[in-house]
């Protein structure tokens, strides 16, 4: 797989953030969760983490960034550790995509002006936060917006429950 080893608490210096900018420079692709973690439910979406500010600001060139949102994810990942294969015959997961994000203007903007990079970074990260949560939004609608009350997207776990 396509997976880098992140080690949790470790901030924005760790050596993870440079792994991810020398991948992207090489023009490959990365999917990172930006609040650090795959939320525990659809409905919610925690604080996002730095490090994906530190890694769009870091990169030589300015990378296409495409905010997706995962909604039912928890009914099909694995939940206990060491769990290898979860039993999800009949889950059902929906994956909202997002606009392409540009952030070229903004660094220019933050850059020019003089802006510390943790301001840039900052910047950065309030836009991929609203995008998040547009998406989100977009989401929960969705799946409360069905008659019944049990949209398409909520449906239960197995399809005998």
């Amino acid at each position: 797989g396509r997976i880098l080893p992140v080690l949790r608490g470790g901030g924005t210096s760790h050596h993870f953030v440079d792994d991810v900018v020398r991948k992207v420079e090489e023009g490959e692709w990365v999917h990172v969760f930006p609040t650090g973690k795959r939320d525990p439910d659809s409905r919610s979406l925690g604080p996002l983490k730095p490090g994906v500010g530190k890694i769009i600001a870091s990169c030589e060139q300015t990378p296409v960034v495409v905010p997706f949102y995962h909604y039912g994810m928890e009914r099909i990942q694995c939940k206990a550790r060491g769990e290898v294969l979860p039993i999800t015959f009949g889950a059902n997961m929906h994956v909202f995509v997002g606009e392409p994000l540009d952030f070229a203007p903004l660094i220019r903007e933050h850059r020019a002006a003089g802006r510390s990079e943790q301001q840039l970074q900052a910047a950065i990260m309030a836009k991929v936060d609203a995008a998040m949560r547009e998406l989100q939004a977009r989401a929960v609608a969705q799946a409360d917006a069905d008659a019944t009350g049990r949209s398409k997207l909520d449906r239960p776990k197995y399809p005998w429950s």
